[in-house]
This record gives C-alpha cells, sequence and structure tokens, in this order.
C-alpha cells in the first residue's frame, strides 16, 4: 500500500487553506464587505433674524455637482463622503454661507438677506 508522508500532507493542508483564505477575501472585497466612507448630515436652514424656516434652499456639497433642495420646513438631509469637508448653502437673493462639516452630523444654519431679499421659489 502507499504510505503517505505526514510532512507531505500537512504542506498540501496549508496550501489548499492559504488559498481559500485568499478566495475568501478576494469574495469580501468585490461584494463590498467595507466600510461605508458616506455619512448622512441633517440641519435646517432659517432666515436669520426671525428664524423661519426657508424653502428651496440650495445644499451643495462643496467640489461637486451633489445637492439637495430643502423642503417646506427648511430640513435637509445630504450623503456626503468622507473626502469632502463643506456644504454650500444658497439662494436667489441671499447671501450664500460655507459650512465646514467637521464631525457634526446635524448643520443648522441661518442665511441673510441680500439688499433685495431671499426670493420664494417661483410658484408659491
Amino acid at each position: 500500500m502507499f504510505q503517505i508522508n505526514h510532512h507531505i500532507l500537512l504542506d498540501l493542508r496549508s496550501i489548499i487553506m492559504r488559498k481559500l483564505l485568499f478566495i475568501v477575501l478576494m469574495f469580501a472585497g468585490i461584494t463590498g464587505f467595507k466600510q461605508d466612507d458616506n455619512r448622512v448630515i441633517t440641519g435646517i436652514v432659517t432666515l436669520k433674524g426671525d428664524n423661519e424656516p426657508l424653502f428651496g434652499i440650495s445644499v451643495m456639497i462643496k467640489g461637486t455637482n451633489k445637492g439637495v433642495i430643502t423642503d417646506i420646513n427648511g430640513r435637509y438631509h445630504i450623503a456626503v463622503s468622507k473626502h469632502y469637508h463643506s456644504l454650500i448653502f444658497s439662494a436667489v437673493d441671499c447671501k450664500s454661507q460655507e459650512m465646514k462639516i467637521g464631525k457634526r452630523d446635524t448643520i443648522n444654519i441661518n442665511l441673510e438677506f441680500t439688499n433685495q431679499g431671499c426670493s420664494e421659489p417661483a410658484g408659491l
């Protein structure tokens, strides 16, 4: 009968385990088993002075073309990659403001009128 050398069997088992581990790690990388690098920033945009919520304010991620518009209650939520650090708030006739995100998940902001005042979106 054949006599199997135990050292060869252990080496073979070790090679198979390493290849199996490599395949599992490759599969995990392909299917996205990684930490999500986005977070959601929320907040309320109000008018400076009377704290009335502002509808239709543009909230943009600085350095991208990604943004959202505030709802009727001045609320917004936007998913931001950890690679971006600022939001820009703007509207016609309001002074634009840039806010650093830092470690915050909530950013509330008061916008000021320009000389003409903040315009409400057309159709209201």
